[in-house]
């Protein structure tokens, strides 16, 4: 599996001791959230995602997809065809396949929304990236609802920093099969090039305050690197090593499947492709 944490402590102002990490940081936990949550109801965002920043000339600042933001990749599906225009949205929304390409460059996400150009968020910027010695691209709010989280995937930037702005004890990180808890008003960092989720079990919606991070073209071809059928097919045998599965076992699941299920067929169908095509 690709491993960016050694490139990106080369430019990082700090040291990296883990892929998950909390970092020291001072801000106003209190002035922020209430600068948030003021910002979310005067504009009547909702729980949509919201980006803050955004590229010249785009005024889209919601989407109820957070993977329309992620730029994320799944951590084995390879759909280099997949086009979401054609896709009606409500099926998009239940899709755990969908893997958005955003080609916008994180250093073209410059341009904060009316409201917060000159906010106490739009202070903290510099500073964060003056901690990390990475630049920030994208910024947005990003919800989790109760008893809801995202498939395993990959997020195609150096590290992500995090700040919770409402969160229970029951929400969490899993990243490498390890699980991790974000407190409340404090701010960590996540290597996202590893394969990771995040899963609510809480009884209330849970937000982050999430900056995307991006440093030069060195980092962007390595990154990118992990689109790779190669790399794809590494983290699927690593996901099945030793669990039964083989050419057998998948003819027999297609056999179950009997044409239906068909979530399951283009599974089984990206695995036979990755492992057992030559």
């Amino acid at each position: 599996m690709l491993d960016l944490l050694e490139l990106t402590q080369k430019h990082c102002a700090y040291q990296i001791t883990a892929p998950f990490q909390k970092l020291d940081f001072n801000f106003d936990i209190e002035t922020l959230r209430r600068e948030i949550f003021n910002f979310i109801i005067n504009n009547n965002f909702g729980y949509q995602t919201v980006s803050l920043r955004l590229p010249e000339g785009n005024n889209d600042y919601t989407s109820k997809f957070e993977y329309l933001e992620s730029g994320g990749t799944q951590s084995f599906i390879f759909r280099d065809d997949y086009n979401y225009e054609e896709v009606d949205k409500n099926t998009a929304q239940n899709n755990r396949r969908h893997v958005n390409k955003n080609e916008t460059r994180h250093s073209e996400y410059i341009h904060w929304h009316p409201m917060l150009k000159d906010s106490y968020l739009a202070t903290l910027v510099p500073n964060l990236e003056k901690l990390c010695g990475l630049k920030i691209g994208k910024i947005r709010l990003g919800w989790l609802m109760p008893d809801s989280g995202y498939p395993l995937h990959y997020d195609l930037e150096p590290l992500r920093l995090h700040i919770p702005i409402i969160t229970n004890n029951n929400a969490y990180m899993i990243h490498d099969r390890e699980v991790f808890h974000m407190q409340y008003g404090n701010l960590y960092h996540l290597i996202t090039t590893n394969v990771h989720t995040a899963w609510n079990f809480g009884c209330l919606p849970r937000l982050h305050l999430v900056f995307s991070t991006y440093i030069d073209d060195q980092i962007d071809i390595e990154i990118n690197k992990l689109e790779q059928i190669d790399v794809k097919k590494q983290n699927l045998n690593q996901q099945l090593l030793n669990s039964g599965v083989d050419q057998y076992t998948i003819n027999q699941l297609l056999n179950i499947c009997n044409g239906h299920y068909s979530e399951v067929l283009n599974t089984l169908d990206d695995i036979t492709k990755i492992l057992f095509k030559k």
